[in-house]
């Protein structure tokens, strides 16, 4: 099944995998997850804490994790990549660890993001296979903007490998707005989000206050820019209230989900949407800029090169959220009646 029109790009549905694939392999809502070199799809869900690693054909392969505070386990899971060769990397925010895990899902070691100038828990997260990999803290809550319910600051993007040993940063980047709830904050539903993309020596970054997506060498130099994404979109209320939830499914515990809940319904929308809601750069150095709006329930991928010629459109339907784009791969979720899916899709390159 192909996704639409292309340039000089296919993308074909290879795989579906269902959220109550058996038991012990169900997944509620899946963050994160990649497809490794082998095959095998690794899958961060943060309702259930864990790591689900599936193989090729989809079969159950392991569970990695649990509950809890020693090696290997989380507290919460957030954010999952491949950072370097068939590595996973799974960022647990209250921890405030990376954890990394075997391309079968074994445990291999867990380490701080602990870098000078970036003692706040990193917000953004992007890696490559080449070993890159890119962060943005984001700034604590500024009390004096409690007024306005939701806050914005500014804070480095950090350029650096994942044994933390080249470091580069591209200072000053505005920050991801948030809703400050109690001390700390969630994201603004539908509000602006720094995006980062991280390649094998470069990466591309985005603010969602135009439709401007910036280049950037390993070493922090600007390279070069483009536009992307869609301008002078309006929120609805039906695209507020899925975001909402989005964002309060990422919350444990009922009370504190009630809590942001209520604390996110009391804030009225922005006057615009942001221009573009994912950004990925592929191993080849090619943008895939997800331009559909936040808040919608399928995904428009549009494929530019290196020079900024584009390489194709992508209507994926039901897919609110991708979340991986490799050299032969893509991997987005779809949330059904029946639950969550996995949907794995074979990137093919026209003419080779």
């Amino acid at each position: 099944m192909a996704a639409q029109s292309r340039v000089g790009l296919d993308l074909t549905l290879r795989l579906t995998i269902r959220g109550d694939y058996s038991a012990g392999f169900s997944f509620h809502d899946p963050v994160s997850a990649v497809v490794l070199a082998t095959g095998v799809v690794a899958l961060a869900d943060s309702h259930a804490g864990n790591v689900l690693f599936f193989e090729r054909d989809g079969s159950p392969l392991r569970v990695a994790g649990r509950n809890g505070d020693g090696p290997g386990e989380f507290r919460h899971v957030l954010w999952l990549g491949n950072c370097a060769g068939d590595s996973v990397h799974v960022w647990d925010p209250v921890r405030r660890l990376l954890v990394v895990l075997g391309p079968r899902g074994d445990f291999v070691r867990e380490f701080r993001l602990a870098i000078a100038g970036t003692s706040y828990t990193p917000f953004t997260l992007s890696c490559s296979r080449g070993g890159v990999l890119a962060f943005q803290p984001q700034p604590r809550p500024d009390p004096g903007t409690a007024a306005a319910r939701f806050s914005r600051g500014v804070a480095p993007v950090v350029v650096t490998d994942a044994a933390l040993t080249r470091i580069e940063v591209i200072p000053d980047v505005p920050s991801t707005e948030v809703v400050l709830v109690g001390g700390g904050g969630v994201p603004r539903p539908l509000g602006k989000g720094t995006l980062v993309a991280a390649g094998t020596d470069q990466l591309v970054l985005g603010t969602s206050d135009s439709a401007s997506i910036v280049r950037y060498a390993r070493d922090g130099r600007r390279i070069s820019s483009g536009t992307a994404g869609v301008a002078g979109r309006t929120p609805t209320t039906a695209s507020y209230a899925r975001a909402v939830e989005e964002i309060v499914g990422n919350i444990r515990g009922v009370r504190m989900s009630g809590i942001v809940r209520d604390r996110l319904l009391s804030v009225s929308p922005p006057d615009g949407l942001p221009p573009y809601r994912a950004v990925f750069l592929d191993p080849r150095g090619n943008v895939w800029v997800d331009v559909a709006a936040p808040g919608e329930t399928s995904s428009l991928l549009e494929v530019t090169d290196p020079a900024g010629q584009p390489l194709g459109r992508f209507h994926l339907p039901g897919v609110t959220r991708v979340t991986h784009v490799g050299d032969d791969s893509l991997v987005g979720v779809a949330l059904t009646a029946d639950g969550a899916q996995l949907r794995v899709y074979t990137v093919r390159r026209l003419g080779n």
